[in-house]
């Protein structure tokens, strides 16, 4: 009966209505969901190094990332970024602090010269991660190789050892059958996934067929990797089993029942840009107007949302999705999860593209680098990190790691290697998602405070007179060396003070007064309490070695060292006869702290021997620093040290007056002091040519600060680590043979060029320069980012200089 016009308003009314519900009621599940996704967040730490091992006196480049576990995307919760080099049984051997808010996160470790051949680890944490799981940290291994404390036996020590022969096993392989969508409905065609393996969890290669309740064959299959899917059409209410022979034998395996109150989301169809997903029901909820929503979820973001009734059909754009794992759910009508399906969506491997001015080049060179990113918002900067290696020595040669290895998330690294027929089969037997939806069991309502950890930069110690007793009730005034702090405290009972500051520089130079409540200055010592480091041990879990093609690079790399550090003996027969004592006397100080066994080194004896000014007038005894340690500041001159000093590995400015710095030093509390000079300078770049200082403390818990009669002291605490993000050991060949041979002694690192924060422009592109070093070799350039989305991108491109 046709209908008049009044109806036909009215159906349409009705129409749009539904229409509009049906929208309200998808954007409101959307909305909780994912809601609730991003409940829990956590921190993924990634830490990026120049290369994977290195000899002795070289400097180790760092990049850290502090990416939410789920979307990849930069995660703010904590402040401090712990970054630590330990050896084999957790020794510290060197600690930097990151400002993780101001993405500060990127700098290096001095490798002492003294260390010995073997295993390190890279550990990366915050207090966060040590208090809700410390698994979760990274832990990156270090191999450092020194010829001058060889340890051959060293490479094996983490190589996986071959299992022990295990007795033939006659069991029946374990097989787990997981149906598309979770569940087999009748009247469609079912797939289903399986994973074999044995009695000991191994998988196992398998081959058999499926047959139903009357015996005929509807399937075949086999195994790959213990992983295989077969397909057959359901039919309620038949039973269908899989037959596997087994050792001689058949066995039999029942699959899953036909569920008649089963939803069921499969992939009817997919190509390059889009994916047909059909929404099925069991027998009992067919035609019965049951509506359904289908979400799609990558990381911790909504891609896709549809809406429909009973049986449907839904066309899904690629486009939508970054790489990676990517789930589609199923809701009924009440929001309750039925069904899910996991696609794996390939990277795009055109994210990132470089490429030099020219193919070739000569020892001297310059190199004109450029790197593009294509990305969703290239107006937004993308932050890439450059490391330029001898490929002789460092290259994957077919085999090795990838340049962002540990950067993408871990399921993408046990998916390497797959083909895409082969990951479609590890998605589909993966376990459902998302458990807790709807259970109550969520961490929606847990508040996460972030920045927690911000008072960790605040300086605090007692005051104390020459008898070591507690001043009480002093002014301690306050005063940052740029005038950015102005602060005071009053001592209380025990001489305690403490300056709440939330964040400054390795180094910065505070100048402190100490005065009685009239404002007269007091002699006295103030004793700084230092940064309370967290001290744990490495998860054993954590500890990885190399694999066979690392192992065999770090072959290369150590005989490639002891080439290097071989004698050049010209006349052999001018040789004198020489006589070998036994040492006498050991240093008083600890040799493994020292940054070059040809160093110049000032140890406590003679320190003592000083006078007044022991410090100052130790190092001017040393040859060729008596210009430079004697000059003073003037108006006209520059703010810059003649040398580049550290105290405790951490660099210190001293605003051009390193005499005044030097006597403010408590030699008391100084373990030995060294001195680097010529071409021991070269592994700190530009800024230690005039020479480099090493201050060692004695007590590296505490700090303590003379105060003088006017009541005044100088101190320079660690704080965030502040490094210029740039090496090049390279030489410009127009400046002549000096640059050639100082390029030449910088190059016993196989690290050409590092550089940890390259921005790109509003296009998505960037260019970096560098020179090419004295000898001809081929390098690899190995480029690594993570765009704002979360993006992981990375590509690598060789370099020849002949």
């Amino acid at each position: 009966m046709p209908l008049s016009c009044q109806n036909l308003l009215l159906a349409a009314c009705l129409a749009i209505g539904t229409a509009a519900h049906s929208q309200s009621s998808i954007d409101d599940l959307a909305g909780k969901f994912v809601k609730y996704v991003r409940a829990d967040r956590k921190e993924k730490l990634i830490l990026l190094t120049d290369k994977p091992f290195y000899g002795a006196g070289e400097n180790i480049w760092l990049k850290a990332w502090c990416l939410d576990s789920l979307s990849n995307r930069f995660i703010y919760l904590s402040k401090n970024l712990f970054v630590d080099l330990v050896n084999d049984k957790d020794s510290v051997i060197s600690q930097l602090l990151f400002n993780i808010p101001a993405r500060r996160t990127s700098g290096k470790i001095l490798l002492p010269a003294t260390l010995p051949e073997g295993y390190y680890w890279l550990r990366a944490y915050t207090y966060r991660i040590l208090k809700e799981d410390s698994g979760r940290m990274f832990v990156k291994p270090v191999y450092i190789v020194n010829p001058n404390k060889p340890n051959p036996r060293a490479l094996g020590a983490y190589v996986t050892k071959d299992a022990a022969p295990q007795p033939e096993d006659t069991a029946a392989p374990k097989i787990t059958f997981y149906p598309e969508g979770g569940s087999i409905i009748s009247g469609t065609t079912a797939t289903v996934a399986f994973r074999s393996a044995s009695s000991h969890g191994r998988p196992v290669e398998i081959s058999g067929y499926v047959t139903d309740p009357l015996h005929d064959t509807v399937a075949r299959f086999s195994s790959s990797h213990g992983l295989g899917k077969f397909s057959f059409d359901a039919y309620n209410p038949r039973k269908y089993t899989a037959h596997v022979k087994w050792q001689g034998r058949e066995v039999l395996y029942p699959l899953p029942p036909i569920d008649q109150f089963a939803y069921q989301l499969t992939v009817v169809s997919r190509d390059q840009h889009m994916l047909k997903l059909q929404v099925s029901q069991g027998d009992s909820l067919y035609k019965k107007h049951k509506q359904s929503k289908i979400l799609g979820i990558s990381r911790d973001s909504l891609c896709f949302g549809a809406v429909g009734m009973d049986m449907y059909q839904v066309n899904v754009p690629l486009a939508n999705f970054p790489s990676g794992k990517a789930s589609f759910l199923l809701f009924d009508d009440q929001d309750k999860l039925v069904s899910q399906r996991n696609i794996y969506i390939g990277a795009d491997s055109g994210r990132i593209v470089a490429a030099t001015d020219k193919s070739d080049y000569s020892p001297g060179d310059k190199v004109n680098l450029s790197i593009g990113v294509r990305s969703l918002n290239p107006a937004v900067t993308t932050f890439l990190s450059l490391a330029v290696t001898d490929d002789r020595l460092t290259a994957d040669h077919g085999g090795g790691t990838s340049a962002a290895e540990g950067l993408s998330p871990a399921e993408d690294d046990s998916l390497k290697g797959y083909s895409a027929a082969d990951l479609d089969i590890v998605m589909l037997s993966q376990p459902p998602s998302y458990g807790n939806w709807g259970t109550g069991a969520t961490t929606a309502g847990r508040i996460v405070v972030p920045l927690a950890d911000t008072d960790l930069l605040n300086i605090r110690g007692k005051v104390v007179n020459r008898n070591n007793e507690p001043l009480q009730k002093h002014i301690v005034n306050l005063v940052s060396g740029d005038n950015r702090f102005f602060l005071a405290d009053t001592t209380d009972m025990n001489g305690h003070f403490v300056f709440p500051l939330s964040e400054y520089d390795d180094g910065t130079k505070f100048n402190m007064k100490l005065t009685d409540l009239k404002g007269r200055g007091t002699e006295g010592k103030m004793i700084l309490d230092k940064i309370d480091y967290p001290q744990f041990n490495t998860p054993r879990a954590l500890k990885k070695g190399f694999n066979s093609d690392e192992l065999a690079m770090i072959r290369r790399y150590r005989s490639a060292q002891a080439a290097w550090d071989q004698p050049v003996v010209r006349d052999s027969t001018m040789l004198k006869p020489v006589t070998v004592e036994g040492r006498k006397k050991l240093p008083d100080y600890d040799e493994a702290k020292r940054a070059s066994p040809f160093s110049d080194v000032i140890g406590r004896d003679e320190l003592r021997k000083g006078g007044v000014d022991e410090v100052f007038n130790a190092l001017s005894n040393v040859p060729g620093l008596t210009t430079g340690i004697n000059r003073n500041p003037s108006a006209g001159s520059m703010n810059v040290d003649p040398f580049y000093i550290l105290l405790d590995g951490v660099p210190v400015n001293t605003g051009n007056d390193l005499k005044s710095f030097l006597e403010s030093l408590d030699a008391s509390n100084i373990e030995f002091i060294e001195v680097l000079k010529g071409p021991l300078t070269a592994i700190y770049g530009l800024q230690g040519s005039g020479g480099v200082i090493l201050i060692n403390s004695l007590d590296k818990t505490r700090d303590v600060a003379q105060v003088n009669s006017q009541g005044l002291a100088t101190i320079y605490p660690k704080g965030y680590f502040n490094q210029p993000d740039v090496f090049a050991s390279g030489y410009d060949k127009k400046k002549g043979a000096a640059a050639a041979a100082a390029g030449a002694a910088a190059e016993q690192t196989s690290t050409l060029y590092w550089n940890a924060n390259i921005p790109t422009d509003n296009r998505g592109n960037a260019k970096v320069d560098f020179f090419t070093g004295a000898r001809q070799a081929t390098y690899l350039a190995a480029i690594v980012g993570v765009t704002p989305a979360g993006d992981i991108v990375e590509t690598k491109i060789r370099i020849k200089c002949r």
